[in-house]
């Protein structure tokens, strides 16, 4: 499997959707004809509703490329629209509790909507808005940091400094994903590249850059 295809994420939400399809429909002994409307409906509803998340989180947080993520506004009008936690109830027609059993967890939806906030910002806003989005419904922050390394972006050491602690340097990312040159390294090889440009970051701070 080529690099490109592997961290695709467009890719990951379609192979998801359609493993629920597929769950769905082992699940259900009715009418082929039905359940192929029913299976189809569930999917444009679970693909809406992925969107849908997305975009709020574009519109709760309009500004999120800089040094600090903490401070960044967050536009109040739409706080009322991040659902804290996904539930398999919002699809009225599944059999939730056979459902339950087939290996999806509510945490799959909102890592796709993750996957679709990056994808829908682009490089270095994607990344933040998605890391954001992740400390909203208390997921792991391993993807937002992932697709978040972009060699031009000049703030992409302090971008990750404070997530130090909480990641894993054996991780894998896919840099320059947004920018055509996809090379799969290694966080510890992304942060010890990084040290190399202390000088210029602690330089273009003191002019306030």
């Amino acid at each position: 499997m080529s690099l490109r295809k592997k961290y695709d994420l467009n890719r990951k939400v379609d192979k998801f959707i359609e493993n629920y399809g597929t769950k769905l429909r082992d699940s259900k002994n009715i009418d082929m004809v039905e359940l192929n409307d029913l299976v189809e409906w569930n999917k444009k509803n679970l693909r809406n509703y992925i969107e849908t998340e997305a975009v709020y989180a574009e519109l709760r947080h309009p500004l999120v490329y800089g040094t600090d993520l903490v401070n960044f506004g967050v536009d109040k009008r739409f706080v009322g629209e991040c659902k804290k936690k996904f539930s398999w109830d919002f699809f009225t027609n599944l059999n939730h509790p056979k459902f339950e059993d087939s290996g999806l967890a509510d945490k799959d939806v909102e890592n796709c909507v993750i996957y679709r906030i990056i994808e829908r910002s682009g490089h270095r806003d994607g990344s933040r808005r998605g890391l954001l989005y992740a400390r909203e419904m208390e997921l792991s922050i391993d993807v937002p940091v992932q697709y978040s390394v972009d060699w031009s972006d000049p703030y992409l050491a302090e971008f990750l400094a404070p997530l130090m602690p909480e990641l894993d340097l054996d991780m894998l990312c896919p840099a320059g994903y947004f920018m055509g040159n996809l090379k799969e390294v290694k966080l510890e090889d992304v942060i010890a590249r990084l040290g190399a440009k202390e000088a210029v970051i602690k330089a273009r701070n003191r002019v306030g850059v």
